[in-house]
This record gives structure tokens, C-alpha cells and sequence, in this order.
């Protein structure tokens, strides 16, 4: 240790992301944590030169005598070590560290560094980033200094360059956009051999001295087309380097809201509004009417505009959030809300671990025109129920949040087949274990937060335990190789504040079955059942030699812990409650016929914990494989693991080659519920009599159902829908399409031989503690072609 400090591995890896590295010295018995640090890796077909920095581990000093890599998650998969070598690396790195991020739209996109000094600093001349161009990819290019428009690079000034486009040959424009703000620096362009070189670069003056944990950013927006014209480019430069200000938006002060118009941050490219927000207890227990709300004007200038509103919040716990005209006529306008947790440790260095809401905006200002309108930041409740909702959560992956009011119900990951394990990884800089971070290999997990309604509520907040892990598709070949699969897209088709429903698809890895996974939620408040609609189709020929072994086609496992008993239904109909397994050896259980279920419940370790239960309900399912209908039951494997319960759903299947055209599809309903102590499963018997034997329908006598599986639909004749609604339990959710006419739904209920309104809005239910509202409780969208649908509770 005291020639080397570091070893450079180079490697190739087929799937693994992350790999743990050991070191030894001739002082040490065995290898340990304290000698031991995580390091990120770049699987596929290339080798990679990894630095592992080994002289701030907590080892002995002395001689070297082992190195282990420990990496991967999965069977069959290579890793190729070219060659390790111990080495002396300098420290006169300056120590500054770099992030590189990205502010996305639907329509723009911009490009934001920050950079955080590790120690004080006295020798950085600069900071900033280099961008290459191949210059034969370049049919011509353009810049804009402050004497116009120039064609060439020769003869630009540099110190005052606003923006670079390059017409890229068979692909189209590319440019570079800088913010009309000091903290862009200058951006110079040469032409260095064969490539354009793009430097944006801030220069720092001689003398200046940085303070340990010094932030400094600096931004441009990034444009592309595929016009190879410059004419939107210049006038989207135009308008990026010429934001509205105040006179043009115009933001109403309110004590209450908080309210303030802050200007345009050229980092993220968005217009931010202040406004108050609350936190979970305080909506949940007192003000659950409180729609916390900015009335904004924008007046539109000389040009067409399209541009973003941020409505931030300081507190992080918004939900959801509505858009109101200026008549206060909810609008159907999709709002993304994101929020993050503080004190989670995610990000110590970039220090993000504050806590923020923040709802996007997205408008359209016409030339010289004035328009108005309200955003709300929604938290309990819309209307008479509490909302239900689909938002974004800071997370280091993608990561879809959903609650009913506060109150949490799942979270999604579907990054590579449901995503990443939690797990700490070093901070190279520090030299210790102390990032929040995940691990984005093919763990497949997709539901990380799962809770249970009928649980017991935190004593700090109006939460539940999570409980289970789920992960989806994963199979075996007949030739060894193992096959996961990759999320693909998305598709949300209500975010709320009535119900949640989104379509994530996917593909396995050997590209021969896509999948779609439907996953809805309704505000129901006696449990948090959770919708899955599974619909899996091959597309070519896959080899496999036991199906029941091999396949799965969902699978569980307890996360935290045992639990002592397991419930099903049989072969034969019954109702059954016995022992879990404990012996680890396999057990394949044969299900019902009949909306079959199984689950665990009462937690081993700790029954009077805050733990819950789960259970898996089947509503229906149709599969055909080797080009045959499957007639028989699904069966599943209980198999105790690792102090877990494991199962796996499965067909009773053995060797099986399954063609193009067979499919897989299931509509289940995954329900965490009860408490860790209960010691019989009534509530999952529940469930499954008022979600698949009795489950919400419709019959309509004005209009026609359209068929789903889980939220009952009608489309309308001439804007009118009369129907039945019956079957299932606590809040159910209908949504009626074919309106021509963006209007307050009138809804009546038949009360005997009267039709008389529903009382769907908040007014209708007044407290001492509440404002109350005639616009809420339902929710609209524009479903194209001039066509609206409504949704609301019953």
C-alpha cells in the first residue's frame, strides 16, 4: 500500500452494472467491508478501464495479497477481466466534482451542469464542457454574435456569441441556445482538424479563491429538428435569449396562496411561480379541502410562444394538481407533478435532498393575446372523495408515485424490467459509503412501495408499511440462457385526480415476447387494491425445458421477512389457510378455477409491528402456448428462501416450445392489506368476492359500455349517458366518453321515480375547517377529434 493506491481493472461485463471490490492486505485474516468499495460499470461488447481508488479504505497498511470483484445478479451471464494493475496516481486533481443533467419537455430540451468544489479551491482558471462535431457531417452551420448573423465561423466574436446551429447532413439541425445570463459564460467554436470543437466555458478571474461546497451552474438549451432550415432555430434562439417577464405575467398575491411570479430560470427553461404548499398531516387530518391556487394572466408579446409554468412549493408532499379556465371550468390539460422527500440521504454532494413540489404548465401564448386561468396544487381531497393520482417522485431513476390523498399506495420503477435495488454505493470523492443511490441491473423488481390501506398509519404521518416485492417476466432457455425483459414506453392514460391508470410496455431480452403492463387505481379507502391488467405476445419460437421450473410469469417474495401463514384457493374450490412452508425445498400448489388467490399473512418476526400483509387475486385468463389453448389451472411454487417466502405463478407445464402467436394474458388485482398480527386473510376473500365474483359494472340504457377490465366505461349519444352502476365495494370510478361540448358535467342520480343531483363537488360538504368548491370532483380530457370524456366517483 505504500507504492500503490489504486487498481485499474479492464473488463467487459454482459449485463452486470455494478460490481464490489474487495482489497487485502497481509495484516488482514479475511476480506471485509472496511476494505471494500462499489464502483459502476458499462455492461455490452466493449472492455472498460475501471480506477479503483484503495488509499482511503479503512484497511490495514502492508503488502497486497488479494483483490475479489464481486458482481452480477443473474446465471449464465460473462464477465471477461483483461488485466489488473496496481498503480501510483497523483493528487493534484483538482477537486471539483461534475454533474451533467438534463431539463426535458414534450417539445424543447436543455442541458445544465453544476459543479460543486470538494475542498477549497485556488487554481481553477474555468469551468464549463466540450462538445465535438465530425466536421464532413456538417453541411453548413450558423452563429449569432452581437454584429448579427454569421455563416462561417472566421470573424465571429466570440465574447458575445449567443448561439451555434449546424445543419448535420441526413439528420438535420443541432444547436446550442445560451441563456441571455452571466452564469453562461462565452462559447467559442473552432475548427480543429477533422471536427468542429464547441467550447461554452465561464473563466473564473486569477485571484479567486473557492469555499469547500461551492455550487456553480451553468446551462444552454439544446435544439434539434430535422427541417435542415435554420427558421425555427432563430426564432426559438430569439425567444429563449428574450423571455417574457412580469408586465406579460401577471401572478395574483394572495396571503393564503403565497403567490408570487419569480421570473424565468434559464437552467431548467421554465417560468417559476411561488405557492404555498402543506405537508401530509396537516391535509390529511385538517384542511383536506385545501386546493392551494396561483391565478395567472399571461399576455402574449410580439411573437407565437410556447413555454412552461413551474408552480413550486416548498413543502414535499403535492399530490396532484388542476388546471381552472378563467370561468373556473376544469380544463383537460395533463399537469406533471413531481415532488422529493428531504432527509432521505439520496444526494449528499449535489444536495438535493431538500424537499420541493413542483407542478408543470404547459401554455400556449398567441401573439398579442391575454389569457387567464388558476393552478392548483391538490393534496387530500377533490371533491367529496380524496383524490387518487399518478405524479413523479426525485428518484436516480424513473419513478411514478401514487397515493389516495397523502397517503401513499404504490410506487413504479420501470427501468429494466421493474428497475433498480436500493443500495448504498461510495462516494469516490469522500472515500466512504455514504451516497443513497440504486443499482440499475435487471433486479425486476417494479413495485418498491407497496401499502396497505387497512394497515396501521405511522405515528409521524398518514403512511403504511410496504410490503412484497414483486418482479415480472424472467425465463429460462432450453439452452441455458437467462431472459428478463426492458420497459420500452409509457403510456398514461389518466393521471388523475380521479383515477390512475398507465400502460407500461415492454420486450424481452431476446426480442421475442412483448408485454404490456396495465396497472389503474381507484380512491378507494378500505384497501389499496391495485389493478393489473398482464398481456404478454410471442413473436418467435422459444425453446424451454420445463415450463413450471423456467417460467414466470410473475413471482413474489415477502422482502422483510416471513410470515407464518399462507392462504389459497385449491384445486378443488376451497378456501385454504395453513402453514407456510418453511423447509426450502420446493412446493407447487395448484390453484382454483374461480378467481383463484394466494397470499401471505400474520409477519413471523414481528406481529405487532407496523408490517402488513399481501395476496395475489387472478379476476380471469386467457393464455394459449404451443399454438394450444391452456386448459388446465395456474399453479404456483412456494418455496422459502433466504427467511423469505418466494412464489412464483406458473403454467403446469413441462417441456414446451412456445410459437408466434401464443399469449399470456391475466387481469389480477395485487392487494397489500391487514395487519402483521392477523391470523386469518378475510379481508383478501373480501376483495376478491367485490373485485372479480361482484365487481363494479354498468348497464346503460342511454349510450353503450365500452368493455374494460377494471374501470367501467360508457360512451354517450348526443351528450347524454343514462346507466346502472352496481357491484364492488367503497369508491368506484366510471368515465363516460363521446362529449363535443368542454362543460361541468351534470350528474343526477334516480332516487325512486325523481332524478336528482349528485353531490360529487366539495361545496356540498361544508366544516368549520375548510374551503369549499363548485369545480371539483370530477375530472375531463380531450380525448381527440373534438371529444371529451368526464370521470368521476360513485
Amino acid at each position: 500500500t505504500k507504492n500503490y493506491n489504486a487498481f485499474l481493472i479492464t473488463m467487459k461485463t454482459e449485463d452486470a452494472y455494478l460490481a464490489e471490490v474487495f482489497v487485502k492486505t497481509h495484516k488482514m485474516d479475511n476480506y471485509s467491508q472496511d476494505g471494500a468499495k462499489f464502483i459502476s460499470l458499462i455492461p455490452g461488447d466493449d472492455y472498460h478501464t475501471y480506477i479503483v481508488r484503495i488509499d482511503d479504505l479503512n484497511i490495514s497498511q502492508g503488502f497486497l495479497t488479494g483483490l475479489r470483484i464481486d458482481m452480477g445478479n443473474t446465471n449464465n451471464k460473462k464477465t471477461e477481466i483483461k488485466s489488473i494493475k496496481a498503480v501510483k496516481l497523483n493528487d493534484n486533481m483538482i477537486p471539483v466534482r461534475i454533474e451533467k443533467g438534463f431539463h426535458t419537455y414534450s417539445d424543447k430540451l436543455h442541458g445544465e451542469l453544476h459543479f460543486v468544489t470538494t475542498d477549497i479551491v485556488k487554481d481553477l482558471a474555468s469551468y464549463g464542457m466540450v462538445t465535438e462535431i465530425a466536421a464532413n457531417t456538417v453541411d453548413k452551420l450558423i452563429v449569432k454574435d452581437k454584429y448579427g448573423i454569421h455563416t462561417d465561423i472566421a470573424g465571429v466574436d466570440w465574447n458575445s456569441a449567443e448561439y451555434v446551429g449546424f445543419d448535420i447532413k441526413e439528420a438535420g439541425i443541432f444547436g446550442y441556445i445560451l441563456a441571455n445570463h452571466e452564469s453562461s459564460g462565452k462559447m467559442t467554436v473552432t475548427l480543429e482538424g477533422e471536427k468542429y470543437v464547441i467550447l461554452q466555458e465561464y473563466a473564473l478571474s486569477a485571484d479567486t479563491t473557492l469555499a469547500n461546497d461551492t455550487h456553480m451552474y451553468m446551462g444552454h438549451r439544446i435544439y434539434t429538428d430535422d427541417s435542415h432550415s435554420f427558421a425555427e432555430f432563430l426564432h426559438e434562439a430569439y425567444i429563449e435569449r428574450n423571455p417574457l417577464g412580469e408586465e406579460n405575467i401577471i401572478v395574483e398575491s394572495s396571503r393564503l396562496n403565497k403567490t408570487s411570479f419569480t421570473g424565468y430560470n434559464h437552467l431548467t427553461g421554465a417560468y417559476e411561480i411561488k405557492l404555498a404548499g402543506t405537508s401530509f398531516s396537516n391535509a390529511y387530518y385538517q384542511i383536506w379541502n385545501r386546493h392551494y391556487r396561483a391565478n395567472i394572466t399571461i399576455k402574449g408579446d410580439v411573437l407565437n410562444r410556447k413555454l412552461y409554468l413551474c408552480a413550486n412549493a416548498e413543502s414535499s408532499g403535492l399530490e396532484c394538481a388542476a388546471i381552472l379556465n378563467s370561468d373556473d371550468l376544469m380544463m383537460p390539460v395533463p399537469l406533471e407533478v413531481i415532488k422529493n422527500f428531504a432527509g432521505d440521504g439520496e444526494q449528499s454532494i449535489f444536495n438535493y435532498d431538500n424537499g420541493y413540489s413542483q407542478t408543470f404548465v404547459p401554455v400556449v401564448a398567441d401573439k398579442d393575446s391575454t389569457q387567464s386561468f388558476s393552478v392548483l396544487n391538490l393534496y387530500q381531497n377533490w371533491g367529496k372523495y380524496p383524490l387518487k393520482q399518478l405524479s413523479w417522485i426525485q428518484f436516480g431513476c424513473p419513478y411514478y408515485h401514487l397515493s389516495t390523498g397523502v397517503t401513499e399506495t404504490n410506487c413504479i420503477m420501470p427501468l429494466y424490467s421493474g428497475g433498480p435495488a436500493w443500495q448504498l454505493i461510495n462516494d469516490p470523492a469522500a472515500g466512504k459509503i455514504d451516497e443513497f443511490y440504486v443499482y440499475s441491473g435487471k433486479n425486476l423488481s417494479t413495485l418498491p412501495d407497496f401499502r396497505a390501506m387497512s394497515g396501521i398509519l405511522w405515528k409521524d404521518q398518514p403512511q403504511h408499511n410496504s410490503c412484497m416485492d414483486m418482479k415480472w417476466l424472467s425465463y429460462t432457455t432450453s439452452d441455458g440462457s437467462f431472459v428478463a425483459s426492458e420497459n420500452t414506453s409509457d403510456k398514461i392514460d389518466s393521471f388523475g385526480p380521479i383515477y390512475a391508470d398507465i400502460t407500461l410496455d415492454y420486450i424481452s431480452d431476446d426480442g421475442k415476447i412483448d408485454m404490456t403492463y396495465r396497472h389503474a387505481e381507484m380512491p378507494q379507502t378500505d384497501e389499496n387494491r391495485t389493478y393489473y391488467s398482464i398481456r404478454m405476445d410471442v413473436t418467435g419460437d422459444i425453446s424451454i425445458t420445463s415450463f413450471k421450473n423456467d417460467f414466470n410469469i410473475f413471482e413474489t417474495n415477502s422482502r422483510f421477512g416471513p410470515y407464518q401463514y399462507i392462504g389459497y384457493l385449491n384445486e378443488n374450490g376451497e378456501q385454504v389457510v395453513e402453514d407456510a412452508d418453511r423447509s426450502g425445498e420446493r412446493r407447487f400448489i395448484t390453484l382454483g378455477k374461480e378467481n383463484p388467490y394466494f397470499g401471505y399473512f400474520y409477519y413471523y418476526l414481528q406481529p405487532n409491528s407496523n408490517m402488513c400483509n399481501y395476496a395475489v387475486i387472478i379476476k380471469n385468463w386467457d393464455i394459449v402456448v404451443g399454438g394450444e389453448k391452456y386448459e388446465k389451472n395456474l399453479i404456483i411454487e412456494e418455496r422459502f428462501l433466504n427467511g423469505k417466502n418466494f412464489t412464483r405463478l406458473t403454467l403446469d407445464i413441462d417441456e414446451i416450445t412456445l410459437k408466434e402467436g401464443d399469449y399470456i394474458n391475466i387481469d389480477m388485482i395485487l392487494l397489500p392489506w391487514g395487519k402483521a398480527n392477523d391470523t386469518e386473510d378475510a379481508n383478501v376473500r373480501q376483495v376478491r368476492q367485490d373485485s372479480c365474483i361482484d365487481p363494479y359494472k354498468v348497464e346503460a340504457s342511454v349510450g353503450t359500455v365500452i368493455e374494460d377490465e377494471f374501470i367501467p366505461k360508457i360512451m354517450a349519444v348526443d351528450n347524454k349517458a343514462e346507466f346502472t352502476f352496481s357491484g364492488g365495494h367503497n369508491n368506484g370510478v366510471v368515465r363516460i366518453y363521446g362529449f363535443d361540448k368542454l362543460t361541468a358535467p351534470t350528474i343526477e342520480e334516480k332516487i325512486g321515480d325523481e332524478w336528482v343531483k349528485y353531490e360529487i363537488d366539495s361545496s356540498s360538504n361544508p366544516d368549520k375547517n375548510e374551503n369549499y368548491h363548485y369545480y371539483d370532483g370530477y375530472c375531463v380530457y380531450y380525448d381527440g377529434n373534438g371529444q371529451y370524456s368526464y370521470s368521476f366517483v360513485i
